[in-house]
Formats: C-alpha cells, sequence, structure tokens
C-alpha cells in the first residue's frame, strides 16, 4: 500500500504516480480534508508572483540543492525525510519551490524543451569565430516565451500571462500556431497508419497453419468421408514387425546372506523441556480503539505519534487517547489521562540538570485494550508515572515494560490497588553499558506506594506494599529487591517521588519553569512539533534580562527533541561549533535517548558516515566513546591516552564526546575544578595544548 507523503502527492498532482497507486492517493484526498487543503495550497502557491525565493540555502538544512535533489529523487537518508518535509511545509516559499522543483523535473524529463528564440540568439554570440551568428534564425524549437508569436501577428494574440515563469514548457503554452497542432496530428496519424500496414504485412507473411491430422481419428461415415487428394494424407501401410528371437533368462546369483546383528538397544533422547512464559504473561492486544482521554490542562504538553500516521501531534485538553498510539508528555511537564476503566494515570517528566536530581527526561507510554479482570493495561517505556484509582473498588493496571533485546525479560507487573485513592508510583529508567555498543542496556523499574496498601507480584504471587514502600526490578538481577524502606540519604525515599519537590537551584529553576509556560503557549496550535520545539533554540536579538530564559528553553528544547526521537538533530547539534553548552546537552540527551532506544544507534552510524563523511573505524570509536568507557579500563593509560587524542579529531562531535567521557567518567575532579575543560571548537593549538595537559594528568590518575 503507498503511503501518503509529500513526495507522492506532488508525483499525484504532476500525474507521475502508477494508476493503481493514483486510484489511491485520490481516494485518501477524497477522505482527508486537511490533504485537499494542503493541494490547494500548493496549487496556488505554484502560480504566486508575488511570493520571495528561498534564503541560500546552508550546507545540510532543508534549503540546500543537494538535499533538496536527494529528496526529489528519494536519496535523502530516512530518518531525514520527516524533518525535511516539515520545515518545508512550514514555509510557503520552500513549499512553493520543491513543488516547482518536482514539476518542472517532470515535464523536463517527459518532453523535450523548447527554448526561446532569445535564448538561442544569446548563445550564439556567447560563440566565438565563424560559430557566432547572431542574426541566424531560430529553429523550429524555438518557441517566443511571454510575448507575441509570429503566427499570431495579425491577431497580436499573447502567451498565456504565466509563460514567461515557466520556460515555454508545451503544458502551459496556450497559443501554439494551428499550422503546427495539424502537423503534428497528420504526423500522429501517418505514425498510426504505418504501424497498422506493417503489422498487417508481417501477419500476412507469417507460415500457414499446419493440418491438423488428428481429424483422420474421428469416425466418421463411408459416404461423407472426403477424397484424398493428395499423397500426404493416404494412411501409410504399416509393415510388419519382425520378431526378436527370445533371449533367455539369466538369473542372477543369489547374494550370500549375512547374519545380522541385532542392534543395541538406544537409550531414548531426552526433550529439553521448552521455556514457557511466567505464569498469566499475555502479549497486549493489538486492536486499536479509544481508551481514554487526555484530562490534563493547556500548560501540560503532551504529543502523540499515531501508530497510523508519522510525525507528532500535539494532544489538545479532552482529546480522545487511542490504544496503539505512543503518547509522550515532553520533559518538564505533567499530563493527565483518564483511562476509561476507572483508573486516573499522571505522566510525569523532568529536565535533568535544571529542575530534580531525577535520571529521566520525558516519559512515554502505550495503552492497550485491557482483557477482563484488567482495568487499565499500558507499556510504560520511560519515564514516571502515578496510577491513582478513582473507583469505589478494587483496580488492577497492568504495567508493561518491555526489554527492547531481549523480550523475554519483559516484565509484566499486574498491581493491584485496593480502595479508592489508593496511589502508586512506577518509573523506568534506562541505562546505556559503557564499552558495549551492542550490548543491551541496564533497566531498572522502581515501584513506589504511595497511598494505600497496593499489591505487587513478587516470586509469582501479590505482595502488599505498605506507603513508602519500594520494589526494585533491575535486568541485570534475576530477582527482585524489596518490599525495602528506602533511606532518605539515598535520595530514593518518600521525598523522592513526591509531588510537589523542591527543586534544588531556585534561580534555575525558575528560568527553565517560564521557558516551559512560553514552549507551552507556542505549541498550543502547532503543526509541526519537531519546527515549533527547534524555534526555542534558534530565536536571536535576546535582550539580557531574557537571556536565562533563552538559556533555559534551549536546553530543554534539546531533552524535547531526544524525546521525539530525533538522532540526527542531535547529532548536529553536538557537531554544532558555536554553542558549547547546547553540545553538552545534546551529548547528554543523546546518550539517554541510545538507551531508551537502542537500535538508533544504527541510525547515528550512519549520520556520521553520510553527513560527516567519518570512516568505519572512526565512527565506530565514536559509537564507543557514546556508550561510555568501559569501567575495567578507566586505569588503562593507553586507552585514557587514545581517549585524549581524540581531543583534535575532524569533526566537533568527536572531541566533545571524547571530553565529555575524560571530564565525567575518568577525571570528575577535573571538571570541578575547571582545569582542562576547554572549548573543543578553539584554536587548533589550544586543544593541542589540552591533549599534552590531559596525557599529564591520566599519568598521575593510573599511578
Amino acid at each position: 500500500m503507498i503511503r501518503l507523503t509529500l513526495r507522492t502527492l506532488l508525483a499525484y498532482l504532476d500525474d507521475t504516480l502508477p494508476p493503481a497507486d493514483a486510484r489511491v492517493i485520490g481516494q485518501k484526498l477524497a477522505e482527508n480534508e486537511e490533504t485537499r487543503q494542503l493541494v490547494d495550497r500548493i496549487r496556488v502557491l505554484v502560480r504566486k508572483r508575488s511570493l520571495s525565493t528561498p534564503t541560500n540555502g546552508v550546507e545540510g538544512s532543508h534549503t540546500d540543492p543537494n538535499i533538496v535533489a536527494a529528496y526529489l529523487s528519494d536519496a535523502l537518508p530516512a530518518e531525514m525525510v520527516e524533518r525535511f518535509e516539515q520545515l518545508s511545509l512550514d514555509s510557503d516559499a520552500s513549499l512553493a519551490e520543491l513543488a516547482a522543483c518536482h514539476q518542472i523535473l517532470t515535464l523536463v524529463l517527459s518532453d523535450q524543451v523548447r527554448v526561446p528564440p532569445s535564448a538561442y540568439k544569446k548563445m550564439y554570440k556567447l560563440a566565438k569565430g565563424k560559430e557566432s551568428i547572431p542574426t541566424r534564425s531560430p529553429g523550429r524549437e524555438a518557441v517566443p516565451v511571454g510575448g507575441v508569436n509570429p503566427a499570431d501577428e495579425k491577431t497580436g494574440e499573447a502567451d498565456d500571462a504565466d509563460a514567461a515563469y515557466l520556460l515555454g514548457l508545451p503544458a502551459y503554452s496556450r497559443n501554439e500556431p494551428a499550422g503546427r497542432k495539424m502537423l503534428r496530428w497528420a504526423g500522429a496519424g501517418l505514425l498510426a497508419c504505418g504501424f497498422v500496414t506493417a503489422a498487417g504485412l508481417a501477419w500476412w507473411s507469417l507460415p500457414s497453419r499446419p493440418t491438423d491430422h488428428s481429424v483422420a481419428a474421428l469416425p466418421t461415415d463411408k459416404k461423407d468421408a472426403p477424397v484424398a487428394t493428395t499423397p500426404s494424407t493416404e494412411p501409410k501401410k504399416e509393415e510388419p514387425k519382425k520378431e526378436e528371437p527370445k533371449k533367455e533368462e539369466v538369473k542372477p546369483a543369489e547374494p550370500k546372506k549375512e547374519e545380522v546383528k541385532p542392534a543395541e538397544p538406544m537409550e531414548p533422547k531426552k526433550e529439553e523441556p521448552k521455556k514457557e512464559e511466567p505464569a498469566g504473561r499475555q502479549p497486549p492486544n493489538p486492536i486499536r480503539g479509544a481508551i481514554g482521554v487526555n484530562d490534563g490542562t493547556d500548560e501540560q504538553v503532551m504529543v502523540v505519534r499515531k501508530s497510523t500516521a508519522e510525525g507528532w501531534e500535539r494532544v489538545k485538553k479532552g482529546a480522545q487517547l487511542q490504544t496503539t498510539d505512543r503518547l509522550v508528555c515532553l520533559p518538564g511537564y505533567r499530563a493527565k489521562v483518564q483511562f476509561k476503566g476507572g483508573v486516573a494515570a499522571e505522566l510525569w517528566a523532568n529536565v535533568p540538570g535544571e529542575l530534580l536530581p531525577m535520571p529521566v527526561a520525558e516519559t512515554a507510554i502505550t495503552p492497550h485494550f485491557a482483557p477482563d479482570g484488567i482495568d487499565a493495561d499500558l507499556t510504560l517505556h520511560v519515564g514516571r508515572i502515578y496510577l491513582n484509582n478513582t473507583l469505589d473498588r478494587a483496580a488492577i493496571v497492568r504495567v508493561r515494560v518491555r526489554d527492547p533485546k531481549f523480550p523475554a525479560k519483559d516484565i509484566q507487573l499486574d498491581l493491584t490497588l485496593p480502595d479508592k485513592g489508593c496511589e502508586v508510583v512506577v518509573e523506568v529508567g534506562h541505562q546505556l553499558k559503557p564499552g558495549a555498543v551492542g550490548d543491551p542496556p541496564r533497566t531498572i523499574t522502581v515501584v513506589h506506594a504511595l497511598k494505600g496498601t497496593p499489591s505487587v507480584p513478587l516470586q509469582g504471587k501479590p505482595t502488599t506494599l505498605t506507603a513508602g514502600d519500594v520494589v526494585v526490578f533491575d535486568s541485570i538481577k534475576d530477582q527482585p529487591e524489596g518490599p525495602i524502606k528506602p533511606d532518605e540519604k539515598t535520595g530514593k525515599g518518600v521525598a523522592y517521588f513526591d509531588r510537589e519537590p523542591v527543586y534544588e537551584n531556585a534561580d534555575k529553576s525558575r528560568a527553565t519553569l517560564k521557558a516551559m509556560r512560553q514552549a507551552a503557549e507556542r505549541l498550543k496550535d502547532a503543526a509541526a512539533v519537531p519546527a515549533a520545539v527547534a524555534e526555542l533554540r534558534t530565536d536571536g536579538n535576546i535582550p539580557p534580562a531574557e537571556l536565562p530564559v533563552f538559556v533555559a528553553g534551549a536546553v530543554w528544547s534539546v531533552f524535547a527533541t531526544a524525546a521525539l526521537g530525533d538522532v540526527g538533530e542531535l547529532a548536529d547539534l553536538l557537531n554544532d561549533p558555536n554553542r558549547q553548552g547546547i553540545r553538552a546537552t545534546a551529548f547528554a540527551a543523546l546518550r539517554g535517548l541510545l538507551a531508551a532506544s537502542p537500535d538508533k544507534f544504527d541510525t547515528l552510524r550512519r549520520v556520521t558516515k553520510d553527513r560527516w563523511k567519518l570512516s568505519d573505524a572512526d565512527a565506530d570509536r565514536f559509537l564507543d566513546t557514546v556508550a561510555g568507557l568501559d569501567p575495567s579500563k578507566r586505569k588503562n593509560a593507553d586507552v585514557l591516552n587514545k581517549l585524549a587524542e581524540q581531543l583534535t579529531a575532524e569533526t566537533v562531535a568527536q572531541r566533545e564526546a571524547a571530553l565529555f567521557v575524560l571530564l565525567t567518567e575518568v577525571d570528575p575532579m577535573a571538571q570541578a575544578q575547571r582545569v582542562l575543560a576547554i572549548d573543543v571548537a578553539g584554536p587548533a593549538d589550544l586543544r593541542t595544548a589540552a591533549v599534552a595537559g590531559w596525557k599529564k594528568r591520566i599519568a598521575d590518575l593510573v599511578k
């Protein structure tokens, strides 16, 4: 089934799709009002004279001619297509340019271009010597554009008013001379006649059909039997067959019978016991349908990526939520979902380093149809969710935690909330395994009893928790830990899960919260969520008083980009030579995204090779650095020195990744003391000096 994308829509408008695909797209247009409006918008824009041209494209941007050409030829990497289309849709000039380029290529590649006479004369003037004949009459293929045709000098009728903008292409030339049209029809008729004549001659030249001798075998009356007129139809007399002498049969010698020893009895093979799924585990219901509503406010930002479409949309207040869709509460916000079964859920997200010492940023879930006996069923991909029973009876919530590499390690928790007001918190976080790009990340799931006495299945049976109890499921451990009473000093106590936490840095948090309010307002009616998120870090001319809010908004937008799964955009931010703070934030956000979705490593590798032109060895080294340094190698001088040498690597992203690991995993004290924390986009001599400084410090660390 062909998908309705911007490229297929342009191909449909320019009539280059196969008939079957064109019918499918036409049916989709008839069913979708927004798409019909987009078609009307494209048709208006390509003929709008007052529309300005797009600005000169920066290399790698959506206005870069090479990027546009790659998109039109279906050679643009898959991870870039969605962002390119969205940016094109956000700008009338870009959309008109894209549609016009597609239209021109369609016409030029399907028909010969007719060159205006003035262009012929200009080209002849460019030539030197006897080839230069400016007064030479143009050929038949030269047709005036936007002026009066020679054949129409008597009437003075001009070409189409838009012909000057369409390069004289035949599809838009209204005033083609009648004589030429007659010649075309006459030529077509002659070709058709010639084709028919040739086909007839070819048919008559075929050999005659051979006689079917099978008719002689049919029973016929002798009177009506046809008289044979040719010797070829007379039946041939069969000569009697000569009997060959019978050969005496030679009996083969009987083989000697060998004594067959009875086979020794074989021990029956022991069948290996089949690995059974844990009792009660069931796959999620794949049926799509309404499951609840968005019960939040306009200041609570939740976006959705529908299973039936691509891209992200803002979920409006009171909107119906569907199963199989991925719902994401963007970093720092809270979102409320009221399930039909009577369970209320609050998605709780964070901006790491800006609001709370909480390891996760966004919260993402996928709701499912609940089976009989279950009031709510959902998959918690990452983040924190509060589950509250609003019924006058016990409620059961099924929470699934998926292992991206090993489905057998998936967790299915049937949490029982025995009475109204009982509340439980579930938090899922992922950590990259240092030094192992291909290995699955470590997943830690924490269940915390906030109110009442909920129960959680442990060792195959429900275990009752009291307020404050914590149970920890660690993917690298066979058994869960708990229930335990958390220690407040560890930061994992009751205060860690409090709904109204105290922010550690009041000034930074205040600026972040203000930036988030502005972001919520900007995203209120945004048709393109990723583009609106990106604008928060690209605004210029910021007053000094608003600079802290702008910086906080830029940091938020980086984590929001990671929440939307845009690896390519994070890679570009990591490779930005102008914003040091954004690079460090992008590296942290990229790590979080790769931990939650390790399959994105393949996308990141393609980015390093296609955009940065890294070799296979350099790409592998960069990915290893992103994954982190193996703890067993943090005292290895050779490994650390090679890491320090990456501070002089070719791309800014390679240097930033190396510096991040050196400051956070090799020697955190260097960052605290503000030494050797250079700007990796600075002058080359400073980077060379930093490499020497790090090697000297490494020698002291490994002693």
